[in-house]
Order: structure tokens, then C-alpha cells, then sequence
């Protein structure tokens, strides 16, 4: 998949300096240092826990492209990272529940902005932490501590009501608030499976978000609004490339809907309309 866009990074200016977070120690410290400069990056209140919309901002603060696509089924997971002629890329799978995307984006971001580490992406100790940084950057202690004091004590079928509650006020998963729990108190114990499928349906996958209006006008001030660097990417090659090329590098597979992609990408970037 990341080869279709080879040519796309390529033909793009160098990206240049870049943010990057170092961290000396691997341990929850630096963990939870890390995840709270991160927090701060993207715009997230001090004691909420993140939702899609502040973790595309977190990526885009951090001069990251984030690109849409539809993944083939011999190609598991919700988002991966990779590296394209210097460009920081992370693919981010349009099936995908939002409330399962936030985590393995967050995950995948953090290899990102620490790829200089040698081989980090396959040291178990740097999977270990990257996973310890986007629990804390998902679900600051406050928030957990929060959800632990109001459910502690009651009846399992009112913890996970309330557990429910939380997570669809706050579109999260409750696998991932009952990982914190459980490090708030590891005798901490509670079967959310079935709950958790249930909440999933209230929730659409990312790619629904993208074609909400099912038009290509919605489609592409969604793709600029969650994803502005892809776009201003792709927006500064429409003249020098083929439509099918344009419509490839969108996830669009008729090249009817690239023209009109393309019609609508020129009358964002010259401000025609609104």
C-alpha cells in the first residue's frame, strides 16, 4: 500500500525539521512526561480523555500524514506507520470503530515522532513503552482516577453501566479505561466484552465520518479537516499528475469521482466557495 504513494512523497518538498520527543529512561515517568507534552500538543483539556478529532490534530501538529484507506483483509490491524522519502505516514484503516482507532493511532504516532531510536519498531521494550505513552496520552490519571472512584464498590451491573456511560459520553473504548483501572487497583476486575460490542454500534468506523454526506464536496473538506497535511500534499500535485493518479492516492476507484475530487480539491485551495 505505502508504495502507491511513493511518488506522491517524492515529488513533495523535503519535510525538513521535524518534531521529535526524546525520552533517556523507558519507564512509566518519562511515560506519563511524554504522553502529557503530547496531550498538550494536540489541544485535548487538561483532564478529558482523547477523542478522534484531538488525535488527528496531535498528528498533524506533529507534521505527520495521516492517509485513509480501506485495507485489504490480508492486512490486519487499524493504522500502521512507515516512512516515505523522509515523510512521516501513518495508514489508518477506514473500517475501523473510532472508538478502537484512538489507542493504535496514538501507538503509532509515538513511533513516529521516535524512529531515530535504531530499531525501535522491533524492540518489545520500545513496543512495551509506546504502548504505556498512548494509554496516558488517551486517558490522563485524572480521568481514570475519576471513573475507578465512581464505580469502586457497587454492583458489577452498575459498574458497567457506569463504565458504559463514561465511555459513550466520552467515545472511548472500555477495554482500554478498564486497562487503567486495573493499574489503579490490579484486584480491579470486570467482564465489559459484551458491553463493549454493544457501545460499538452506536459508534460509526472513521471511514463513515469521511463520506458522512456520501458526497465527494463533504469527503474532501473531511479529508482537509482531519487530515491537512495529506491534503495540502495531494492539493499541491492535482495539475501535474493524471486523474487516475489523484484518484488512487485519495482511495477513489472511479476516476469519475477523481475529477470531481480533483474540481473540489482546486476550489479549496483557490477559496472558491465556502
Amino acid at each position: 500500500m505505502a508504495k502507491q504513494y511513493e511518488k506522491l512523497f517524492k515529488w513533495s518538498p523535503d519535510p525538513g525539521l521535524v518534531p521529535v520527543l526524546r525520552m533517556n529512561h523507558r519507564d512509566r515517568q518519562n511515560a506519563i512526561a511524554m504522553a502529557s507534552k503530547l496531550r498538550e500538543l494536540s489541544g485535548i483539556g487538561s483532564h478529558k480523555p482523547m477523542d478522534y478529532e484531538h488525535t488527528f490534530n496531535l498528528l498533524s501538529s506533529l507534521r505527520i500524514a495521516n492517509i485513509f484507506r480501506y485495507f485489504p483483509k490480508s492486512l490486519k490491524g487499524y493504522a500502521f506507520y512507515c516512512k516515505i522519502h523522509k515523510h512521516r505516514v501513518v495508514f489508518v484503516n477506514n473500517d475501523t470503530n473510532i472508538l478502537d482507532l484512538i489507542f493504535p493511532l496514538l501507538h503509532e504516532t509515538i513511533h513516529a515522532i521516535r524512529d531515530e531510536e535504531g530499531n525501535a519498531l522491533s524492540d518489545p521494550v520500545e513496543e512495551d513503552f509506546c504502548d504505556a505513552v498512548a494509554k496516558y496520552t488517551q486517558f490522563p490519571e485524572e480521568y481514570a482516577l475519576l471513573v475507578y472512584n465512581t464505580i469502586k464498590g457497587r454492583r458489577k451491573e452498575v459498574q458497567i453501566t457506569l463504565l458504559k456511560n463514561f465511555s459513550t459520553e466520552n467515545m472511548h473504548s472500555m477495554f482500554g479505561i478498564m486497562e487503567q483501572l486495573k493499574e489503579i487497583n490490579p484486584a480491579f476486575d470486570l467482564e465489559v466484552g459484551g458491553a463493549n460490542t454493544n457501545l460499538k454500534k452506536q459508534f460509526p468506523p472513521i471511514g463513515d465520518i469521511l463520506f458522512k454526506e456520501k458526497d465527494l464536496r463533504s469527503y474532501i473538506h473531511n479529508l482537509k479537516a482531519l487530515s491537512p497535511l495529506f491534503f495540502e500534499i495531494v492539493t499541491r500535485l492535482i495539475d501535474n499528475v493524471t486523474t487516475r493518479k489523484t484518484g488512487e492516492w485519495l482511495g477513489l476507484e472511479s476516476e469519475i469521482d477523481a475529477k470531481q475530487a480533483i474540481e473540489e480539491l482546486r476550489k479549496v485551495r483557490d477559496g472558491i466557495g465556502s
